[in-house]
């Protein structure tokens, strides 16, 4: 499924004759999945191989259903998907009539088939005479390394009593111990075809879940000259330029596959959840801010999530306002369901506001930013007390003195505050201005 353009990485749990025929199928899929080979020998290794890799894979594939039956009995709790090669019964048919026609020598009744199950579920003996029908010693469920002990004692008690010419395996471990015996066989392993159709029905199945449970992240970055004198046509051409050129670099340096997009003066970053990480640490600070900061700069960026494109990018313009609000050169994040965290600057007051439609019709009400009123009921339940200063308000607003002042006098205007003076020391000094907000308690609940 190309359109979705989102490579996976599957794990090969496989014994070790699967490993020969699943790299010649690699380079038909390498361009939508990556896989890593796991070859293992005994059961020890079919836990630490699905245990070390569990976090590096979207899912794995076992050459065997003894080996995925080995991992859902030993581990009770799995959230991978987890796939199993069967046998290619026309495949298998044909392989061993292939052998017997190819050696007119070989004799049917002097050959050891390993492949049929106590169920007989491949019905191999109704194939061949009954005088000339091959040892078949079906053989139980059980733990993978019972099984392979078991078969492989079948393979060496035959040939050393020297009735086989041939043993014809489906069991990859095995094939290192026959060649210690010097045990002539043929490995019976899934055709191309069928390998094929079966890794492509999985990509399908993985690219698509990814799609679906995989969240929309977004950035919008803009940057700015940070100069006192206006920066001119040519000044921000090159600015544009020189920050297209860093965000190159860095999709290149964390993931190629995020998609960059021009909007206006800015750009947009778009990806899947998953590379959240490579953007905000800690959900305290800003990668991308830190990896494009450039002399004479003001970078401000906006971070978005949601379950469409269209609403994650609303989300990042709506947290990129937020960041210009808060004096730029910083960022800020709101995922989709509202939740608003930022500045991210690195330190660990970053603060974090769930969204409340109650705050949110207050805040328009009282015709100031939402973000202001957040900060402002989050530092009343901090403090247990609404009463605040000019002084204090702009420092929770990261706002001047100045711009504090104007607040707090429209907000008096409107009856959302009262306004009081109370003397801190009596022998110094004027009256200082207290407000009390009248629209929030001291446990910061709306009255």
């Amino acid at each position: 499924m190309n359109c979705t353009n989102m490579k996976i990485t599957i794990g090969l749990i496989i014994s070790e004759g699967y490993e020969t025929y699943l790299k010649k199928i690699e380079k038909d899929i390498s361009k939508d999945c990556n896989l890593l080979f796991l070859v293992v020998k005994n059961n020890l290794d079919i836990i630490t191989y699905f245990q070390q890799n569990y976090d590096k894979v979207d899912a794995f594939v076992f050459s065997g259903i003894m080996l995925y039956n080995y991992i859902e009995d030993k581990i009770k709790e799995c959230n991978k998907p987890c796939y199993t090669i069967t046998d290619d019964i026309a495949n298998i048919y044909k392989e061993i009539l292939k052998i017997f026609v190819l050696n007119k020598n070989i004799k049917p009744e002097r050959v050891y088939i390993d492949i049929e199950t106590k169920n007989g579920d491949l019905g191999l003996e109704s194939v061949f005479p009954e005088n000339k029908r091959p040892y078949m010693f079906p053989w139980d469920v059980g733990t993978p390394e019972k099984i392979i002990s078991t078969v492989f004692e079948n393979h060496k008690r035959l040939w050393r009593e020297k009735k086989i010419d041939l043993s014809i395996t489906k069991f990859g471990m095995l094939l290192s111990d026959f060649k210690n015996e010097q045990i002539k066989y043929h490995f019976i392993y899934p055709s191309k075809t069928y390998l094929l159709d079966f890794f492509k029905e999985i990509i399908d199945e993985i690219q698509i879940k990814k799609m679906i449970n995989n969240k929309i992240f977004s950035a919008y970055i803009y940057a700015d000259s940070i100069s006192l004198n206006k920066a001119g046509c040519l000044e921000n051409d090159i600015i544009q330029l020189t920050l297209q050129k860093n965000l190159c670099l860095f999709i290149k340096d964390r993931n190629p596959e995020i998609i960059l997009q021009k909007k206006e003066k800015g750009f947009y970053l778009l990806t899947t959840i998953e590379d959240l990480p490579c953007f905000i640490h800690d959900r305290t600070s800003c990668n991308l801010q830190n990896f494009l900061k450039m002399e004479n700069m003001s970078i401000t960026i906006g971070y978005g999530s949601g379950k469409t494109i269209s609403q994650s990018k609303r989300n990042s313009l709506n947290s990129f306002d937020l960041a210009k609000k808060y004096g730029g050169n910083c960022s800020f994040f709101i995922s989709e369901n509202q939740c608003i965290t930022g500045p991210l600057t690195g330190d660990r007051r970053c603060t974090v506001y769930n969204a409340n439609p109650r705050i949110d019709n207050l805040a328009e009400k009282m015709e100031i930013d939402k973000i202001y009123l957040y900060k402002i009921i989050s530092y009343i339940k901090k403090t247990g007390d609404n009463v605040i200063t000019a002084k204090i308000l702009s420092q929770i607003l990261n706002v001047t003195i100045r711009s504090s002042n104007r607040i707090l006098n429209e907000l008096q205007d409107n009856s959302y505050v009262r306004e009081f003076s109370h003397k801190i020391n009596p022998n110094r000094g004027r009256p200082s201005k207290f407000y009390k907000l009248l629209c929030v308690d001291s446990q910061g609940n709306i009255i």
